[in-house]
C-alpha cells in the first residue's frame, strides 16, 4: 500500500480479452480512508482495568472466555485456569521468592491461574506431613519406642494450608468488595497460593539439617570428644549418686552419646545357637491349661544367670486378649489398690467401665473423677498410706485411665516401705492362680549346671501379684524382689 491510495491488482486473464493491467482508479473505484489523518497507524486499545469483571473470579473477559453454556460448577469452566506453561509457573514461583515490580501486571500479565495456587499448597501439605512423620519416627527411634504413623497430622495440614490458600483470599476479597473496591478474587488467590513457594526451601533446609553429618574436621573432633567424655563419665562411680549395677545398665540403654552397647543383649527370636550363654531344653512336664497354645514347650536358660527360666510365647491369641481385658476391667476394681487410689476416689465399678460408658455416650460430658479427701493417720501403724495431693487435676475417665500404672492383687503392697500389708489380703483371681500354678508345675526339675529347680507345683499357691500398665514411653526399672517370705518359691512374671 502506498501513500496515494493506489492499488495495483494483477489478474491472470486471457490476452485477447484484456491486454493491460487493471487498476481500481481506472475503473472509477477507490477505497475511502476513514481513519484519523493525523495518525494513520493507531495502536490497539488498552485492556480495561483489572477491576472490570467478566466472571466469578473477576478475570478479564477478553483474556479468559468461559465460553457459552459452561456453568460455574462444571469442570470445563475451571479447565481454562489450568491452561498454563511450565515456564510461566516457574517464573511466578521465582517472583514470589524474589518479589520485584508489580506481580499482577508484570508476572501474571493479567492472566492469573489456578494451577500454581492448587499444586503449591498441596506440595506444602505433603511436605508438612512427611517432615512431621520423619521427626516423630526419629524421636521414637532415639527414645527406643515403636513408632506409629498418625494420619491426623495430614488432616491438620489439609485444614490449615487450604484454609490459608483459599479461605483467606476469599475473606480479603469480600472485605475489599464491601468497602467499594473492585478486586480480582483469582489474583488474590494467586498471591496467597504462589506465596507458599518459600516453604519449599524451608523444608529442604530442615531435611538437610537433619541428615547432614558434621562435615568439618573441627566438628568431628568435638563430637568424638563428647562421646569419649560421656563414656568415661558413665564408668566412674562418683559421676552419679546411685551408680548401682541396675542404674548403670539403665543409663547404658538410655544413652544417646555414646549409643547403647547391645553386645550382651539376648534376643531369643534371633539368637545364635552356638552362644554358650543360651541353653535350650524341653520342659520335663506338660503345660496343662486352656490358656496355653500347646502342652509340650521348650525353655531357655542363661548359663550366667542361674534361676532364670524363659518360656517364649506360650499363650494363645484368645488368652492374651482375655487377660488384657481382665487386667483393665476386673483386676483394677476395688478392693484391689492402684496408684490412683492415693489421690482419687475411684468408683466401685472401676475406671475402665466408666471409660467405656464415656466412649459410648452414656456418661455426662462434664463428669470428673473426684479427689480423695485427706484422712488421719493411724499413730500405731508403721505403714500409713501416703497423703493425697490436693492440687491434682480433676480428669474424666478417658484421661485418668492413661495415668494408671499398677494394681496390686492378693496381699496389698506398701510402696513407701516396699513391704506387704499382711492385714490387707484379698482373694487372687482364680484363673491367675491356676495359670501360675500350671507354669510352676511345668518347670519342675528344670536346671543347668549346679542349679536345679526343686520346688513342686502342688505346693505353690499365688498369694500376691502386681499388674503393671505401660504407655509407649514407659519402662520397667531394674529391681530386686526382697519382700517375699519364701525365697524358694518361684516368682512368675508374665509379659
Amino acid at each position: 500500500m502506498s501513500g496515494k491510495n493506489q492499488y495495483n491488482v494483477l489478474v491472470d486473464m486471457d490476452d485477447g480479452a484484456y491486454t493491460q493491467p487493471a487498476t481500481i482508479e481506472s475503473d472509477g473505484l477507490e477505497f475511502q480512508d476513514f481513519s484519523n489523518t493525523s495518525n494513520s497507524t493507531s495502536a490497539p486499545p488498552p485492556p480495561p482495568p483489572s477491576g472490570r469483571t467478566g466472571s466469578f473470579f473477576d478475570t478479564q473477559p477478553q483474556q479468559r472466555s468461559s465460553g457459552p453454556g459452561k456453568a460455574i460448577w462444571s469442570l470445563d469452566y475451571y479447565a481454562q485456569y489450568f491452561d498454563v506453561d511450565t515456564s510461566q509457573v516457574i517464573e511466578r514461583c521465582l517472583k514470589t521468592v524474589y518479589p520485584v515490580g508489580d506481580f499482577a501486571s508484570d508476572t501474571l500479565n493479567n492472566q492469573p491461574d489456578l494451577y500454581g495456587p492448587f499444586w503449591i499448597p498441596t506440595t506444602v501439605i505433603f511436605a508438612l506431613f512427611v517432615c512431621s512423620s520423619l521427626a516423630g519416627s526419629l524421636a521414637a527411634y532415639i527414645a527406643g519406642v515403636p513408632y506409629h504413623s498418625d494420619f491426623r497430622y495430614l488432616s491438620i495440614a489439609l485444614a490449615v494450608v487450604y484454609t490459608y490458600a483459599f479461605l483467606c483470599p476469599a475473606l480479603v476479597w469480600a472485605a475489599t468488595k464491601y468497602y467499594g473496591c473492585q478486586p480480582s478474587l483469582l489474583e488474590i488467590i494467586n498471591y496467597y497460593g504462589y506465596g507458599l513457594t518459600v516453604w519449599w526451601r524451608v523444608f529442604d533446609f530442615d531435611s538437610s539439617y537433619i541428615f547432614m553429618p558434621p562435615t568439618s574436621r573441627r566438628q568431628q573432633k568435638i563430637l568424638e570428644r563428647q562421646k569419649q567424655e560421656a563414656a568415661d563419665r558413665k564408668q566412674k562411680s562418683t559421676s552419679y549418686v546411685n551408680q548401682a549395677p541396675f542404674r548403670y545398665a539403665e543409663r547404658n540403654f538410655k544413652s544417646r552419646v555414646p549409643p547403647p552397647d547391645f553386645s550382651k543383649v539376648v534376643d531369643l527370636n534371633y539368637y545364635d545357637s552356638n552362644d554358650p550363654r543360651i541353653v535350650k531344653i524341653p520342659l520335663p512336664q506338660k503345660m496343662i491349661s486352656p490358656f496355653f497354645d500347646k502342652e509340650d514347650c521348650d525353655a531357655f536358660l542363661l548359663s550366667d544367670v542361674p534361676g532364670l527360666i524363659i518360656i517364649q510365647n506360650p499363650f494363645t491369641d484368645k488368652a492374651q486378649r482375655h487377660f488384657i481385658r481382665e487386667c483393665l476391667s476386673v483386676y483394677a476394681q476395688a478392693p484391689n489398690t492402684s496408684n490412683l487410689d492415693t489421690h482419687y476416689t475411684i468408683p466401685a465399678e472401676g475406671l475402665w467401665n466408666l471409660y467405656e460408658k464415656e466412649r459410648g455416650g452414656n456418661l455426662d460430658s462434664d463428669y470428673r473423677i473426684p479427689r480423695k479427701e485427706p484422712q488421719a493417720d493411724d499413730e500405731d501403724s508403721e505403714k500409713n498410706d501416703p497423703p493425697p495431693v490436693e492440687t491434682v487435676p480433676l480428669l474424666p475417665p478417658s484421661d485418668l485411665v492413661r495415668k494408671m500404672r499398677w494394681v496390686t492383687l492378693g496381699y496389698q503392697y506398701h510402696w513407701p516401705t516396699k513391704t506387704y500389708h499382711f492385714d490387707r489380703r484379698y482373694d487372687v483371681p482364680q484363673e491367675v492362680d491356676e495359670l501360675t500354678r500350671a507354669v510352676v508345675t511345668a518347670i519342675e526339675g528344670v536346671g543347668y549346671g549346679d542349679w536345679k529347680n526343686t520346688y513342686r507345683g502342688c505346693d505353690y499357691k499365688t498369694e500376691a501379684g502386681v499388674v503393671n500398665y505401660y504407655q509407649y514411653r514407659d519402662t520397667l526399672m531394674g529391681h530386686v524382689d526382697r519382700s517375699e517370705l519364701n525365697m524358694q518359691a518361684p516368682l512368675v512374671s508374665i509379659r
